[in-house]
């Protein structure tokens, strides 16, 4: 058996604390939650504790690595381009290898570059990937029967229906029984508070809104905690107003409020790099926080002429006689909406209000 580099933690590890919170008992239905420390938070927190004591000197880049396996929904830039029915054609036979969570994300990040719907930087990170099965197989090859049904989950981006399976076998009973307070599902905030008690990792996710960034920031002592182009910001969450005066009574404390039409569209977060030059790099990232560069590539002109910018590879140099809207680099929240050219109208609006604040 293969003994893993001092400080690299072992997936047998991490999938220890999927086991664990898989076997947490749910509540029944005529049960109600006490003030009792959530069950699945003390689960993490004592996991957490013993990997302390266990790696006290754990790997560079571990919280990231431990995040996105937490919440392989969260890790919109690998895609793998498998379904259940594919997958279970590529599985092969354990052999007696063990893994460290490094080398599973290595594997996971090699994976990624053989599908198309992976983000250009995880591509180009194995421009001549090995085929789905021999990374597979590699993958598989030193877990158990569970370590490996995990690992299936966190390929299929969905950890939930093994880590919090539903007990009982017949939809009717499930129906009849279900408790919404059963059990609580741990989010990536709450990880982020236990992980981090002093909440820097937690503050870090809210100006770059990836799980790898906000660890960066975390594991370096010296990171300032501000958004950076190139990087998602996480979005504010809204409330949806059930009635005008509902709307109201959320809004009483504001002094001034802004009311504008909100089409049905696409997300986007637009961050726009503007050179000495005033040459501009566009990154697009849609609400998954997935680069869409390229995807919106159609859009770019539209959001140049915008910012009162020169298009690419257009000689117009800054001069005092023309005014550009933009001159420094800047972030932009929008909706891309569809626009009939024949109605000479956006499709799909209603109204918005917005709390501009205090």
């Amino acid at each position: 058996m293969d003994i893993p580099t001092p400080g690299y933690v072992t997936f047998q590890f991490f999938a220890s604390l999927l086991h664990n919170i898989s076997s947490i008992p749910r509540k029944g239905k005529a049960k109600t939650r006490s003030n009792a420390i959530d069950p699945v938070h003390k689960v993490f927190q004592d996991w957490v504790n013993q990997l302390r004591r266990d790696y006290p000197n754990a790997a560079s880049g571990t919280t990231s690595i431990v995040f996105r396996l937490l919440f392989p929904e969260e890790d919109v830039s690998r895609r793998y381009g498998l379904q259940e029915i594919t997958l279970a054609r590529h599985l092969a036979e354990n052999l007696d290898t063990l893994h460290t969570l490094q080398d599973v994300d290595m594997l996971l990040t090699e994976l990624a570059t053989t599908s198309p719907f992976s983000s250009a930087s995880v591509r180009s990170a194995a421009p001549k990937p090995r085929s789905k099965r021999a990374i597979l197989t590699e993958l598989f090859r030193s877990l158990d029967d569970t370590e490996a049904a995990f690992m299936t989950q966190i390929i299929l981006k969905d950890l939930r229906p093994i880590v919090y399976p539903i007990e009982e076998t017949h939809y009717s009973t499930s129906l009849l029984l279900y408790n919404t307070n059963a059990i609580n599902m741990l989010t990536k905030e709450e990880a982020m508070k236990i992980w981090d008690p002093s909440f820097k990792m937690l503050r870090a996710y809210s100006v770059r809104a990836t799980l790898e960034a906000a660890a960066e920031i975390y594991e370096d002592p010296n990171a300032e905690l501000t958004p950076r182009l190139g990087v998602p910001i996480g979005i504010p969450k809204c409330t949806k107003g059930l009635g005008c005066s509902n709307a109201i009574k959320a809004l009483r404390r504001s002094n001034t409020i802004w009311a504008e039409t909100k089409y049905d569209g696409e997300r986007a977060q637009i961050h726009v790099q503007i050179d000495e030059n005033m040459d501009s790099q566009i990154t697009i990232f849609s609400k998954s926080k997935r680069d869409s560069t390229l995807d919106r590539h159609g859009v770019h002109h539209i959001i140049r002429e915008a910012l009162g910018l020169p298009q690419r590879h257009e000689k117009r140099p800054p001069s005092e006689d023309h005014e550009f809207w933009v001159m420094k680099n800047v972030v932009l929240e929008a909706e891309m909406v569809a626009y009939s050219d024949t109605l000479a109208k956006v499709d799909g609006g209603h109204l918005q209000l917005c709390n501009c604040a205090n």
